[in-house]
């Protein structure tokens, strides 16, 4: 079952979405959708912060009072990194939605058509995320959700894989090619790049492009080679596209 969690201040546009969501579910009846409506942003926060139930999707204005969308957002993604659709009437918070890791920014009024490619990212998301693959790492053999990978990078010979709570999983050491030896995650989720010879990166969990490097979430600098520096940059500019946010 996708548990779709959906909160704006104004009931009637709460009513609209959900319906549009039972219609999305219409037509992908392999589908079991539930949708849980918000009218009050702090009772969707506080529900987060204090049950820890959480949803897969997040589906949130920006403009309400008591708690913005923008906040409730950062609060979502450091609960559990689920993905997060803003719906709102301003086009002035894209930069700040991209921010939250935004799966898509959506003006009001909100077209089916829009809705519904917004979904599909969502399920295709949620789909990679519960993705596991068996990494043989030092330890033995770990699973780990491609998804949930931040960057690998390659470190005396052993791929590292920096999670997104922070962890590491070191993998054993390599006698042949990088690439090879992270294949099975890298292949298993379409947001990897390859912007250095050392390192694997989830645009997922990138915070800015820079010059010559791209700032993850944690803060960490990943290099971006000369020779990858065109091919990053584009990829990275789709990405910001496809997910509404700006460069």
């Amino acid at each position: 079952m996708l548990r779709f969690a959906v909160c704006d201040d104004d009931a009637e546009e709460l009513q609209r979405i959900a319906s549009l969501i039972k219609g999305y579910n219409d037509i992908h009846p392999n589908l079991e959708v539930m949708s849980r409506l918000f009218q009050s942003p702090r009772k969707l926060g506080a529900f987060i912060e204090n049950d820890h139930d959480f949803f897969d999707v997040y589906l949130l204005d920006i403009l309400m009072p008591e708690l913005d969308g923008i906040h409730l957002g950062k609060i979502i993604q450091h609960e559990c990194h689920a993905p997060t659709i803003f719906i709102t009437s301003s086009k002035e918070y894209a930069l700040d939605a991209y921010g939250v890791h935004a799966l898509r920014y959506i003006i009001k009024p909100v077209h089916r058509r829009q809705l519904f490619e917004a979904l599909d990212a969502a399920v295709k998301f949620v789909s990679e995320f519960t993705k596991v693959v068996q990494v043989k790492s030092q330890d033995g053999l770990t699973p780990i959700s491609p998804a949930d990978v931040a960057y690998i990078e390659n470190r005396a010979r052993a791929a590292h894989y920096l999670m997104a709570d922070g962890k590491e999983v070191i993998g054993q050491t390599n006698r042949g090619k990088f690439e090879e030896s992270v294949q099975s995650v890298v292949e298993e989720n379409a947001n990897f790049i390859h912007p250095h010879k050392s390192f694997y990166v989830n645009l997922h969990f990138v915070r800015a492009l820079k010059a010559d490097y791209l700032l993850m979430e944690n803060g960490t600098k990943v290099p971006i080679s000369r020779r990858n520096m065109a091919e990053t940059k584009h990829i990275y500019l789709e990405y910001l596209s496809r997910s509404g946010g700006r460069a």
